[in-house]
């Protein structure tokens, strides 16, 4: 039958074949392509979704290390800034070493003067001043301050004890530096 149709008929239907076959072959490649795409559509989204969670964890982890690093260094300079003020207070004051005289002071002894000076290693050695009443008065007075815990040693020179009354004395007090009066 084949044999029967013409040539220019028969070259057209050929060529209406093969175009066929292409379209029908480009269709279920469209088909397929499409088919592919709606399938990788969700692991896509999933993918997404978890490079962007992962994309925040770790703006988050660089946000709390930038905050981590200033909150270290403020705590290592409010440490330095403790330590600076602690230096400065573990030596008592002034006022708490002329209490600690005061109240040492009793009948028969003025303290008129105290002398102090703070050195590297804490106070250095007092100078305490005054009028005792008579001798006795003067020792008492050394032996109260000489039983003090804090106090390592005082100094009384003996031309103090050349009078017998109104003596004028002069006593050079030394602290441990360790221990507060």
């Amino acid at each position: 039958m084949i044999n029967l149709i013409p040539a220019t008929a028969k070259q057209s239907l050929i060529k209406e074949y093969w175009m066929r076959a292409v379209t029908v072959w480009f269709f279920l490649w469209s088909v397929a392509v499409l088919l592919g795409i709606f399938i990788l559509v969700p692991s896509y989204v999933l993918t997404h979704s978890q490079v962007s969670a992962y994309e925040d964890s770790a703006q988050s982890a660089t946000e709390k290390i930038a905050n981590y690093e200033a909150v270290s260094k403020e705590l290592e300079r409010a440490g330095k800034l403790a330590a600076m003020i602690k230096e400065n207070f573990a030596t008592p004051n002034a006022s708490a070493y002329i209490t600690f005289f005061r109240s040492l002071e009793r009948d028969g002894i003025t303290i008129s003067q105290i002398s102090m000076k703070q050195g590297e290693k804490g106070i250095e050695p007092i100078v305490i001043s005054g009028t005792a009443q008579d001798r006795q008065a003067l020792a008492m007075f050394r032996d109260r301050v000489v039983a003090q815990e804090a106090v390592t040693t005082v100094d009384l020179p003996l031309s103090n004890l050349a009078k017998d009354k109104d003596i004028p004395f002069e006593i050079t007090v030394t602290f441990d530096n360790t221990k507060t009066p």
